[in-house]
This record gives C-alpha cells, sequence and structure tokens, in this order.
C-alpha cells in the first residue's frame, strides 16, 4: 500500500514544478504569526500569491482562515492546495498574468523596474 503524500513532499514536488515553469518561490514563515501561508510565488509577470499546502485530510485552522481573510481583503490570493496535479495546473493558468506598475507615481529617487 503507497504512503500518504505529506505536506512537505508535495510543497516540494509543487516548488520545483513552478521553478521549471520560470517562478521564484519562496518559503515563507513569520515567528509571530504561524498562520501565514507556506509558500510565496511569484510568476516572471510580477504577479504574486500564496499557496496553503495540506495532505488530503489536513485542515486549514481558524487562525490560517483568520491570516488568508486578512490578505484576501489586500487582494492577496491564497490557494490551498493538497494535490500535486492541482497545483501544477494552477501554476500554469497562473503564469501568464502581469502585474505592472507604471513609474508615474512622482518618486524621483525610486527605482520600479
Amino acid at each position: 500500500m503507497k504512503k500518504p503524500l505529506t505536506e512537505r513532499h508535495i510543497e516540494k514536488a509543487v516548488k520545483e514544478v513552478a521553478l521549471k515553469l520560470g517562478y521564484l518561490t519562496y518559503k515563507f514563515t513569520s515567528a509571530s504569526n504561524r498562520g501565514v501561508p507556506d509558500r510565496l510565488f511569484i510568476n516572471p509577470n510580477g504577479y504574486m500569491f500564496f499557496i496553503e499546502f495540506k495532505t488530503r485530510e489536513g485542515k486549514v485552522t481558524a487562525l490560517q482562515s483568520k491570516v488568508f481573510e486578512d490578505l484576501g481583503k489586500y487582494k492577496v490570493d491564497v490557494f490551498v492546495m493538497n494535490d500535486i496535479e492541482q497545483a501544477t495546473r494552477l501554476l500554469k493558468i497562473l503564469l501568464p498574468i502581469k502585474i505592472h506598475v507604471e513609474n508615474d507615481l512622482s518618486f524621483p529617487n525610486v527605482m520600479i523596474r
């Protein structure tokens, strides 16, 4: 019988796929707030989002729900994934999304790519 996948295994596999697709990805932890999502992903066009990894049986905690809701109020997307293939599809869908800020913010000493 096959062992169920751990959160760590799912996260590692999805991270590898993301890197191959051209994403930047960072493990996100906050000592003062245990409810933050597991990993930040940034596509080549600057679109950023978080993924919280769970096993098939894993549940989002009340604290995580609150943090995800707070992030949502700031238009930050948080996805909860428990399947490598599902997460791979998500990464491919989000790959072409563009986010760009024009350098017309009247901050002459601030560089915006």
